[in-house]
């Protein structure tokens, strides 16, 4: 189960405008913005903790969102993924190097039984997040925590995880309920890493078949308006209703949660009765833009 090249791109550092940042902490906030992302990820696991507690064996084994892989699985998948995470914090604070390998991690997870996936998630997850809630603002200031090549500060390493919990909570809680949402609290701030890495989610075939194109996107799950370009590259940018009503006339409209949209997860079934399509590129078209991850 290997990390997603297109997530690490996408939840690099970004330089956002001053409108994707408007109300959001600052650089000198960042332990504030620590403890939003942590009180997210709480959130999450407890969702996800609960569901796990009431599903029987035959329930884990359903197919879920995620290609290929059961309810089960994508608790593995998280699961491994937060012993892999609590790997490498441990190895930034220790000053130790980078963590151990995470193949042998993904065997171990990938042979255990299904209900102890989902336990083991559970567990697994806990200890992750309990860590990073134990540490001071100053060592979650200073902390450089190796992922992939390379050294994140700490409000990185919780964005990726924050995007990777959340759209694969959505995986498992949809197998059970075709009118799951995205978490709302979790939205936000992920839609604000989309602001800086759209290109790199879409598919740069479709781009150019589609190229020149405006397109104002009205959000739902949670409420917004965006400006999505594609010439060059593809780009999107939020805007107030002022900027919103001074779009030219021609430009394609859709309403839709845009977060699932750019994942990958806004197929035919999946889409809420509430979505607007007006002129192009039509929805069809978006969904071969961002293929997902």
């Amino acid at each position: 189960m290997e990390l997603n090249d297109q997530l690490w791109r996408a939840t690099e550092p970004p330089s956002p405008s001053p409108a994707a940042t408007r109300g959001r902490p600052g650089p000198g906030d960042a332990p504030e913005h620590v403890r939003e992302l942590l009180s997210i990820l709480r959130a999450s696991h407890h969702q996800l903790a609960a569901l796990a507690g009431r599903l029987r064996a035959a329930e884990l084994c359903r197919p879920s969102y995620a290609r290929e892989w059961t309810v089960a699985q994508v608790y593995s998948h998280l699961g491994s993924g937060a012993e892999i995470g609590l790997a490498a914090v441990r190895a930034a604070l220790d000053g130790s190097g980078a963590p151990p390998a995470p193949e042998p991690i993904w065997t171990r997870w990938n042979a255990k039984a299904p209900e102890t996936m989902a336990n083991d998630y559970v567990d697994a997850d806990n200890r992750f997040l309990a860590t990073v809630e134990a540490l001071d603002d100053t060592t979650r200031e200073r902390l450089q925590i190796p992922f992939h090549l390379n050294l994140v500060e700490l409000p990185t390493y919780l964005t990726f995880r924050l995007t990777e919990h959340t759209l694969h909570s959505w995986d498992i809680r949809v197998a059970f309920d075709p009118e799951a949402t995205l978490a709302a609290s979790a939205v936000r701030p992920l839609t604000e890493v989309l602001l800086t890495g759209a290109a790199e989610v879409s598919d740069r075939q479709t781009a150019g078949r589609l190229a020149p194109a405006e397109l104002v996107i009205a959000t739902v799950e949670p409420d917004g308006r965006y400006l999505l370009t594609i010439d060059d590259g593809v780009s999107l940018r939020l805007l107030d209703e002022k900027q919103a009503a001074a779009i030219r006339p021609g430009a394609g409209r859709l309403e839709l949660p845009l977060m699932r949209l750019a994942a990958g997860r806004l197929d035919p079934d999946h889409t809420p009765a509430r979505t607007v399509t007006k002129g192009r590129p039509t929805l069809g078209d978006l969904r071969k833009l961002f293929p997902g991850f």
